[in-house]
């Protein structure tokens, strides 16, 4: 993650191949930065910075080798999410971006053994920053890069060394740093003379002078004996230190903070339930982590400010692994799952979804099936998070730190020979009975697999909050689920949504349209759009198709459904209306009965015309255009409108129109409960 120099806008980059830019103080989002991507790992974003001179923001990981074979940097604009630049002809994954404390240079962490390169921010061609200085002699990859104020630069690689640079971008210094093999995160001290160090293998955190790179009393971490603390920080007075990374202390992933004069008083405070994986401090002594939850801000006690949820189940643990069981033919998935809910405390329960009735179900009367860990020919072993499985004792090939998560052996049936899927945290791979892979498929952790008894699916619960179907005989994905929190914790507003890879769905409910939609690239240099599921309802909002997408004839079935309507592409081309986004949450609890309703709206290239306000089923009001529709106040994104309403319980929609006034989209409804103390009277 990455602040802007006035603390008031903080950037993620995430797996999910976007970047957030939300509001520092509220954690409101404020804008999705979309690069373009493609299939597998094409547009993963590992790293990201804000420019403290112009407020650019730049984005990589993943990015650009499905276009040129090179990775590639992308430049946005915060306030309008325009892509303004690419840098393009890095030669290895971006793990890390860091600006100067002017802006005029930024640094790049490049991985398998690429090392460091310095662009400048003022010398710009066709709107890439010009290459000022590499940092090469690495063996392995770097993962962070961090300047102080004076413009020097230290930099982590697990080949175990630090690399110190002056000003010049000339190396000075470099040594290997006690508490581990692997340096992940270093960071200066604001007065820049030590610099702490955290590790991907170890829970210790060094410390270090600034100088020379030699060793610093730190603090002690003997007491932390499970995971890492990887990710460090400063408070921006020096006074205190954080760390935090994949330590768990059995509630938890902490952040651990200590009194940096004489390494006292330390303290954890209660801040994920997964991996932290970046700390930032404000000038007011709190400070913003990211972790997968995903992100969230403490004030100086410790205590939560506000915390982004992630929205999503998570299936992993032992417990979900093999309680993941499936109907022979697949059409019905049990699962287990935890979730964190709003008093942050973690629950873990189970449920069961129906594709034939398309919804959960309180039972099935058909058998299910448990995945099959064990046969008389097949001895996988090592596969339970390790990275080297093998079968019948010979190893099974992944690639380097690709690390095992779960197993499925296919139930005997006549005349089939046996088989096995191993999700991993990267790919799906289904292996015949000698070991050979048959197929894979790119995913986002495999946190437990089944293969159907008919022998036909293999269903993969995901990292993503993804439950998928996938045919065992190529791979090819034939559906996908979605399930929000709320379609467990909220029976009255269940909120679901299935697909099928020709974009077909079915959801629990028209609010539910806003958990999916269609990402559409613009090429190589410019940001993508992206299109809400709502857009093309009258098309893909097929519950009937979707309850078949497991049975033999579904192919046919869609393939002359879009022969009538025309593919998304064609569709796409006879007009969109603009997406619209409510800002500040979706529930609101109220004390007065007069409201301010606030939204931004999203051009897709057929302009905006007129605005229309629903509350509770009946249209109120609406703008002619969205001139009529006042601005946020300066320095926001967006529109706004007064209401005043009774007494209760109210559902207000927006709705949103074309500059022909021809094509509309209804936003996600805002669900508002008046609790007016004057309303009686």
């Amino acid at each position: 993650m990455a602040i802007d120099k006035a603390e008031r806008f903080v950037v993620t980059a995430s797996d999910d191949k976007t970047a957030r830019v939300w509001d520092v103080a509220t954690g409101q989002l404020l804008q999705t930065l979309r690069p373009p991507i493609g299939l597998g790992g094409e547009g993963k974003l590992y790293a990201v910075a804000i420019s403290p001179a112009t407020e650019q923001i730049a984005v990589a990981g993943w990015t650009g080798y499905q276009w040129d074979k090179t990775h590639s940097i992308y430049l946005f604009n915060r306030s309008t999410g325009k892509m303004q630049g690419r840098i393009r002809g890095l030669p290895k994954v971006i793990f890390h971006l860091s600006y100067s404390a002017d802006g005029l240079v930024l640094a790049v962490a490049l991985g398998a053994g690429e090392g460091v390169r310095f662009y400048s921010t003022t010398a710009i061609i066709k709107g890439e920053y010009q290459e000022l200085a590499r940092g090469s002699n690495y063996t392995q990859s770097s993962y962070s890069i961090d300047f102080d104020a004076q413009g020097r630069s230290i930099s982590t690689s697990d080949d175990g060394y630090l690399r110190l640079y002056n000003t010049q971008f000339k190396k000075v210094v470099e040594k290997k740093v006690a508490g581990g093999s692997e340096p992940f995160f270093a960071r200066f001290s604001p007065d820049n003379s030590r610099i702490a160090v955290g590790f991907d293998d170890s829970t210790a955190v060094s410390l270090v002078s600034a100088k020379d790179l030699s060793p610093l009393a730190s603090p002690k971490t003997e007491l932390f004996t499970q995971g890492s603390l990887n990710a460090v920080a400063w408070s921006k007075n020096g006074k205190q230190l954080y760390a935090a990374g994949r330590y768990d202390n059995g509630q938890g992933n902490p952040i651990i903070t200590w009194a940096t004069a004489d390494w006292t008083g330390e303290q954890a405070y209660a801040a994920a339930q997964t991996t932290v994986m970046d700390i930032l401090p404000l000038a007011d002594g709190g400070l913003l982590f990211a972790s997968a939850d995903p992100a969230g801000r403490l004030d100086k006690q410790g205590q939560k400010v506000w915390k982004q949820g992630a929205g999503k189940l998570d299936y992993s643990g032992y417990t979900a692994l093999r309680d993941f069981k499936l109907s022979e033919s697949a059409d019905t998935v049990h699962f287990h799952y935890r979730y964190e809910n709003t008093l942050g405390q973690v629950e873990r329960k189970t449920a069961l979804w129906d594709l034939k009735q398309l919804g959960l179900t309180a039972e099935s009367q058909q058998t299910l099936y448990a995945p099959l860990l064990k046969n008389t020919e097949l001895d996988v072993q090592q596969w339970e998070a390790q990275y080297q499985p093998q079968l019948n004792g010979s190893a099974l090939s992944l690639r380097s730190y690709e690390r095992s998560r779960s197993l499925a052996i296919a139930r005997p049936i006549k005349d089939k020979l046996p088989a096995f899927v191993l999700g991993t945290e990267w790919q799906l791979r289904f292996y015949n009975h000698l070991g050979k892979q048959q197929w894979e498929q790119t995913v986002s952790i495999a946190w437990a697999v089944n293969i159907s008894a008919n022998r036909r699916y293999v269903v993969a619960a995901l990292g993503g909050g993804t439950i998928r179907w996938y045919q065992t005989s190529d791979g090819k994905e034939r559906l996908a689920l979605y399930l929000h929190p709320e379609a467990i914790t909220d029976q009255a507003n269940p909120r679901w949504i299935a697909w099928a890879p020709d974009g077909f769905y079915a959801t629990s409910s028209q609010a539910a349209e806003s958990l999916m939609g269609f990402h559409l690239n613009q090429g190589a240099d410019k940001a993508a759009k992206f299109v809400a599921a709502s857009q093309l309802s009258r098309v893909f909002d097929r519950a009937d198709l979707v309850a078949r997408a497991l049975d033999d004839d579904y192919p046919q079935l869609a393939a002359q459904a879009l022969k009538k309507s025309g593919d998304i592409n064609s569709i796409l081309n006879a007009g969109l209306a603009p997406n619209i986004h409510l800002l500040g949450g979706t529930t609101r609890q109220l004390k007065s009965r007069h409201f301010n309703l606030q939204f931004s709206l999203e051009d897709l290239g057929d302009g905006i015309g007129k605005i229309e306000y629903w509350v509770d089923g009946k249209l109120v009001a609406a703008n002619g255009t969205r001139a009529y529709a006042p601005r946020l106040p300066a320095g926001q994104q967006g529109y706004q409108r007064d209401f005043t309403l009774d007494h209760g319980k109210h559902r207000v929609v927006v709705k949103a129109f074309n500059q022909k006034n021809e094509i509309s989209a209804e936003s996600e409804p805002l669900m508002l409960e008046v609790n007016d103390p004057y309303a009686s009277s």
